[in-house]
This record gives structure tokens, sequence and C-alpha cells, in this order.
């Protein structure tokens, strides 16, 4: 049985921006629950380790509660998980008041030992002899494979990894007698790819907090190590856009806030972000929106009025640019009509429809041919008004706890290719349906990505949208299937010389 070990290095957490600017410790708990819920719900490691330097500065008066708030972050982690103090965390004593003391962990046959080495100058360390005493006291009986964790790499000074042990040799010597498979350390930000050197292998895994944002997935498997560096930035040459983001207007929302979407957007490398917030819930209030009336009295609707869409515009104004778009996400009636103002419409830089009612589907019993049909009659009705995606395709089928039919698969592609609409891939609360989306590119049918971001750190996260396009075989040019970037004085997308509004 393997061994997949999720490892984080190096959030330097801080409420105000860090000294050294190449750091984002600002974003640090964000990046953090970004990266717990990529580990829980796509990667699925057997154990978690985090390497030290979980805050930025441990004189701080709040450094206690940051670590408190990591703590509380860390422990939504759905498997077992440790974490270790770095230079820049507070003393031992201090820290183990926060998070429990792991020495050492065993996860299928693997075994981890956890060391907190005292700081040399130069930012180096070195280790005790009791702790060297101790690696070989943790190695004793265990057969399976061994890892050493620690902060600081396992490496000479002025090495690859520019910092390591003033006592490098005793380390290594005590790795090589006790059989030790692997040392993994952080501190070292660029990080150091698995290195094996005079029968000693080790591993330094790049900061969290400064770009790409990686941490990595250690497989060991006996004596077979794989590594793989997963990252949070994403490529610019994939120029990726998010037409598909919620906000501090949302009722469903939990920190949206435009100016920090915008900032975040930018930091991760999305080339735009559009803010598409929910059209029934800035006309209407919170209890007539989640009762599905919207659905029967569509716009024309004048019980439970919020008329909360002029703030809207007014609050995204000064965020609008070439790289935020400021559009709507609109429900559709049970007539097929889009519930928004045309005025509102014609504003909107990007206009994605949703379906997230079915008549049939608010019965007990529903029947599923039925609701099929509905679905065809609104999604045709509302293409032929102005929307340029058509959001999370068949998830209102998967909330009302039913298959998803198959059978509208070819119906639906072929309306979106008749009115030039776009089809979003939509993770959000989704399991989108790989199949359809390829359907969607053998008909040239353009997809979007869409992050349905109610929290700030899903905007932007399209390691599963890039992994259903490599899941049905997709390695061409992006640009050739995806939605285009657009402007606020466009008239719509265009690509090929043909515009995707109908």
């Amino acid at each position: 049985m393997n061994c997949r070990i999720a490892v984080i290095a190096d959030i330097h957490y801080c409420v105000t921006p860090p000294i050294i600017a190449a750091r984002q410790g600002q974003w640090g708990a964000l990046l953090l629950r970004r990266t717990i819920e990529r580990l829980n719900r796509y990667v699925k490691p057997d154990v978690t380790v985090v390497l030290g330097d979980l805050i930025d500065d441990p004189h701080a008066a709040d450094a206690p509660a940051l670590l408190v708030a990591l703590r509380d972050l860390l422990e939504r982690l759905d498997c077992p998980w440790l974490a270790l103090p770095g230079n820049h965390d507070p003393s031992p004593a201090v820290f183990y008041d926060v998070f429990e003391r792991v020495e050492h962990l065993d996860v299928n046959n693997v075994r981890m030992a956890s060391f907190v080495d005292a700081e040399e100058p130069g930012y180096n360390a070195s280790r005790s002899a009791e702790d060297l005493n101790r690696m070989a006291a943790v190695a004793a009986g265990h057969r399976g494979p061994l890892v050493a964790l620690q902060h600081v790499p396992v490496d000479v000074p002025g090495g690859e990894a520019s910092y390591g042990y003033t006592n490098c040799a005793e380390v290594t010597t005590a790795m090589r007698a006790h059989g030790y498979t692997l040392a993994v350390g952080g501190h070292y930000h660029p990080g150091v790819g698995l290195r094996q050197k005079d029968g000693v292998t080790t591993l330094v895994v790049p900061a969290l907090c400064e770009a790409p944002f990686s941490f990595a997935v250690v497989t060991i498997d006996d004596d077979d190590i794989g590594v793989e560096v997963l990252d949070h930035q994403l490529q610019s040459s994939l120029a990726l856009n998010d037409y598909h983001s919620h906000t501090q207007f949302a009722y469903c929302g939990e920190d949206v806030e435009m100016a920090q979407s915008a900032g975040f957007a930018a930091m991760i490398g999305l080339e735009q972000l559009a803010f598409t917030e929910h059209s029934g819930q800035l006309y209407f209030d919170s209890q007539t929106y989640w009762s599905g009336m919207i659905g029967e009295r569509g716009i024309d609707g004048r019980s439970g009025r919020a008329e909360r869409m002029a703030d809207y515009w007014q609050a995204a104004a000064e965020h609008r640019s070439d790289s935020v778009l400021v559009g709507l996400e609109v429900d559709a009636d049970f007539a097929g009509n889009p519930v928004a103002e045309p005025a509102d419409l014609e504003r909107a830089d990007v206009v994605v429809g949703a379906v997230h009612w079915l008549p049939e589907l608010r019965n007990p019993l529903p029947d599923t041919a039925r609701a099929a049909d509905e679905f065809l009659r609104i999604v045709d009705r509302l293409c032929r008004h102005r929307i340029d995606v058509l959001a999370h395709p068949f998830r209102v089928f998967r909330r009302a706890g039913i298959s998803v039919p198959t059978s509208l698969f070819a119906p639906t592609v072929a309306l979106l290719r008749e009115h030039g609409v776009a089809a979003e891939v939509n993770f959000h609360t989704n399991e989108p349906p790989p199949s359809f989306f390829a359907d969607c590119i053998r008909a040239g049918v353009r997809i979007s990505f869409g992050s349905d971001a109610h929290a700030l750190y899903e905007i932007g996260e399209f390691h599963p949208h890039l992994g259903l396009l490599a899941d049905i075989g997709f390695d061409g040019d992006l640009t050739d299937i995806l939605l285009p970037r657009s402007s606020p004085s466009d008239a719509g997308f265009h690509y090929d010389g043909c515009s995707l509004r109908g």
C-alpha cells in the first residue's frame, strides 16, 4: 500500500503585507484554505504535514491568534495532519500551546518523524545530540519507509538549497545508518526537487507564500518515491478567465468582496475576472428568492422586491476595467425568460444564464422525463435572449438528487450552437459531465470556465476544469475552445467573426 503525503511549507501568514515584497503572507490563510479544499476534494492525501513558518512575525502581538486561525483551517482536513514550527514561528513552547505536538506518525506503514531544530547563523540549523539519538529510536523496530520532517533543508550550507544544517554530516549519517527513506524540508522558498546524494534522498518544498504558490504531494511506495508540485498561480500562457464569480451582494456568499476578489484574481494570474451576481437576488429579498417564487412570477413579480440592482452597479463601477468585467448571472423563470430588466441586461459586460429551478423538480416524486422536457424548453427560450454563457448545465438535476439525463446532451449542444452560447465548466457543488463537454468541443460550442465563487478562495480555482479537459483527451490550444477575452467596451464576445450573443 502506498502513502500519499501532502506537504505545505512557509505560509508566512500576516495581517499586513510582509516586509519582503515577494511574500504574499497577507493572503496566507486564504492560500491555505484553497490548498485544503483542493486536497479534500481532488487530491485526497493520506496525511498532510506543514513544515514551519506558518506565520511571518513571531513577535507580533497577534501571533498566537494567527496560529489559532491557521489551526482552525487545518482542522478542515479530511486526513490526519501535523504541523511543526519554523524560524518565523514563536518558540516551540508557544507554538505547541496551539498545535498538538506529534513527534512521529504512522500512516500506511510509513513512519514520519518531526524534528524541531535549533536555529544557527545564516538561517541554518543544527540537530541536537538528543534528536540525533531520537532518529535512531524512531526507526527502531519499524520495517516500512521512514521520513524525516523538518523546517530547514537537509543540505550543506551553500548547496543548492542555500540553507542547511551546520552538522549536516551527522544528520545524513544518521539517516543512512537507520534507513531513512526521505528527508523533507521547506525554508528555502524556491524549493529543490527530489535529490539523491550519497545514499540520502531529500526534498525541499516551495513556499506557499510566494509565486507560484505551491505545495507538494509525495507518494511513497516501498522504495519508490514520486513528487508532484501543484501550483495555485495559473500559467500566464493559458490566459484563463473566470467569467462567473459572486460578490458581497450574494445572499449565499461567504467572504467574497469586490476589491479583495479583484486583487486575489490578479495575484493568481487570471487574465480576466467577471462579477456575475444573481439577478434574482438583486431584485428580490432573500426569502422570495429562495422560495423559488421568481420562477413562477418572473421579473414582473411585485412581492418581495428588494431593488438592490442600482447599488450593485454603483459598487462595481470602481472595479470595472479591462481585467475586471461586471455582469449578471441571470435566473430563468419557468417560461424561460430572464429574471432581469432589459436595461440591466444591456448594461452587463457578461451575462451568464442559469436554470436554478424546474417546475417538475418541485414535486415530491418528480418525473425525470417531464423535467428533462422542461429543461430543454427553458434553455431554448433563455438562449433566445441576451446571454453569453449557460451556467452549470444540468446542475439543477444533481441538486434534486436525480441522475443527469444523458438524453439532454445532444439537444442542449444543438441549442447552444444555434444561438452562439458557451457552455460553462463549473464545479461549484457540482460534477460537470465530461462527455457533454466533449460533445460541445466536437460541435464547435465554446467552453467557459467559471468558478462560481461564493468564497474568496474559490476564485480562479481551475485545477478541476483543466483536469476535465485532460480527461476527455483535449490536448490542443485552449484558445481554440475557450470563450475569448472580452472588454467592457465590447458588444459581446467574438470569435471567428461571430458574436456569441444571440
